[in-house]
């Protein structure tokens, strides 16, 4: 379901839509939100303008998330072409918040046939299929790795290993005493 343009245009399938914000409301623009509108009502340049001849009509502020636009891409929720503000931490482009909320829910869903590992201790993940660790020590145990430069994980298997290891060597050592 595509979001209906605050312009009031009607565009065609496929016709490129612009995601900007500005304010909706009351007098001295107290609501500031974000809204779609067409292509020909689009006027670049970075100065406000209102979207009709009626006090009450929006005042477009500028493109949604950022100065600088992005190329032409389909929504992530409804698939219709958009241009919207380029913003560092963007992970898709949606064409509202309604579009935001649907490839969001698309992206953290629980599908079954999709099995990962955890990235600290190997074990099966269920659940969301983003996610990364079966616990927070594992998280927190991967981000200490991280920090540390350490690249390989040493294993309880390995540690246990070492330890027996160290206490043999001490028993040898007991037992031979160096001189």
């Amino acid at each position: 379901m595509e979001t209906p343009l605050w312009c009031g245009h009607d565009p065609g399938p496929g016709e490129l839509v612009l995601r900007v914000e500005g304010r909706i409301g009351p007098f001295r623009g107290r609501f500031v939100s974000d809204f779609v509108i067409c292509r020909e009502c689009w006027r670049p340049g970075g100065q406000s303008y209102r979207l009709g001849d009626n006090h009450a009509d929006p005042v477009v502020m500028g493109l949604y998330g950022g100065t600088a636009p992005t190329e032409p891409t389909p929504c992530a929720g409804c698939s219709r072409t958009v241009i919207r503000g380029r913003h560092p931490r963007m992970k898709y482009v949606t064409c509202s918040k309604a579009c935001t909320v649907r490839a969001s829910k698309a992206r953290t869903s629980d599908v079954s046939s999709a099995v990962t590992a955890c990235e600290g201790c190997g074990t099966e993940l269920t659940g969301r299929t983003d996610r990364r660790f079966c616990s927070s020590a594992c998280r927190q145990r991967a981000y200490r790795r991280r920090a540390s430069g350490v690249s390989e994980a040493v294993t309880v298997e390995e540690v246990r290993a070492l330890g027996e290891a160290l206490d043999a060597l001490g028993t040898f050592m007991d037992a031979h005493p160096v001189r």
